[in-house]
């Protein structure tokens, strides 16, 4: 059985899975079995080279959808699959340095942790440049509210699914949301409170590429609603989290307040068309029925406070759960 089960989504993504599978292979620790979820890829190449990988190394199992369902849909297929005590994520785009696993599963088993956690790399495509994010020493471990502050704060611990290894309790009657794009922003607050310790491996060992075709890289009306529907979780689930302080939560809503009055404000500066109206009225009425301000004339002025008091309550946050 393997210690480790993987789960990569994969559309359309070309000779670029030729990549991401190799790092897989390659990796230094072997104890892993991969699911590749082909979401019905169009492209001629993607659900051939998932069948050749399959062919080559018997950890890798593809499963072809009949029809696209959507990256949460292939997730949560693969969650069915699942059976080994620690779960990863990987997305068919991106690739992994040779020790990325072994360095994960060291640290989580040492420190028995419930998540281990890396730096990652992101790789501009149409350019050399790249930029590492994420960094801390190698053994710093994090315990509530911790890891539930700094992943809504996207200090160190974030909401990205892929530059971690979970114990695979975490993923106990979790599933992905259907239907909507930034699935992971989603989620992960959800997780990150389940989780009483994490560790970070100190090491550089997640690819992360950046390119225009990406979902996060060109706004569109519906991916602005989607962002804010799972802002909303967002505020809910700090609503809920016991673990912290009235004050605190407080604080801690100043993230997702930002991020509905972004949206609204990159909405209004799209062209008009029916999409972008029912966009916004989507969107404002989110805003109201969680007592969001939103005034038109000083957006970019309440942006600025909002990011000074960003500023300061990190400071505060990190000085006081941090040791």
């Amino acid at each position: 059985m393997p210690l480790i089960d993987l789960i990569i989504p994969a559309y359309n993504c070309g000779t670029l899975l030729n990549k991401c599978l190799e790092s897989l292979v390659t990796q230094t620790f072997g104890h892993w079995r991969a699911f590749v979820i082909d979401d019905c890829s169009n492209d001629g190449i993607t659900p051939q080279l998932c069948n050749t990988w399959a062919t080559n190394d018997k950890r890798i199992q593809v499963k072809h959808f009949t029809h696209n369902k959507g990256v949460s849909a292939a997730r949560n297929y693969a969650l069915g699959l699942s059976s080994a005590p620690y779960i990863a994520f990987l997305d068919s785009d991106d690739w992994l340095e040779p020790m990325h696993l072994e360095l994960l599963y060291a640290y989580i088993t040492k420190y028995d942790a419930d998540i281990a956690l890396c730096s990652f790399r992101k790789v501009y495509s149409n350019s050399l440049r790249t930029k590492v994010k994420n960094k801390a020493k190698a053994g710093t471990q994090y315990i509530q509210p911790a890891i539930f502050g700094l992943g809504i704060m996207d200090r160190t611990i974030n909401a990205y699914l892929w530059n971690k290894l979970y114990r695979r309790e975490l993923w106990n009657g979790t599933s992905f949301p259907e239907g909507i794009y930034y699935e992971d922003f989603y989620i992960m607050p959800q997780i990150l409170a389940k989780a009483q310790k994490a560790v970070h491996t100190g090491n550089v060992t997640y690819n992360y590429r950046q390119h225009q075709k990406g979902i996060t890289s060109c706004l569109t009306p519906k991916k602005a609603v989607d962002i804010c529907l799972a802002t909303k979780e967002r505020v809910d689930a700090i609503k809920q989290y016991e673990g912290l302080s009235s004050s605190d939560k407080l604080s801690l809503l100043t993230w997702p307040i930002k991020t509905f009055q972004y949206e609204l404000y990159n909405v209004t500066k799209m062209l008009p068309s029916h999409e972008q109206r029912i966009a916004l009225e989507t969107i404002e009425q989110i805003m109201v029925a969680h007592n969001v301000p939103y005034f038109k004339p000083i957006a970019r002025l309440q942006k600025l406070l909002l990011s000074l008091q960003r500023r300061w309550y990190t400071i505060s946050f990190k000085r006081k759960y941090c040791k």
